[in-house]
């Protein structure tokens, strides 16, 4: 029978600033591969923010960059 363990998180990205993040763990005991998936609360400050880097994706945010 597998594992499930809960945690909170709270990362800083460069873009978009602090997410506080739930983190669901999946594990099988006797095995090593562990399942991660952070998720946010929906219409929290973080979901706002994950939505936020969907939109900007990988974009480079400094002053002097140009759109190609």
């Amino acid at each position: 029978m597998g594992v499930h363990e809960t945690d909170t998180k709270t990362v800083r990205h460069p873009d978009v600033g602090v997410l506080t993040l739930d983190c669901d763990v999946l594990m099988v005991p006797g095995s090593d591969p562990r399942i991660v998936a952070y998720t946010a609360a929906p219409g929290s400050d973080a979901s706002d923010r994950l939505g936020l880097l969907n939109v900007i994706g990988t974009q480079a945010m400094t002053e002097n960059s140009t759109q190609a």
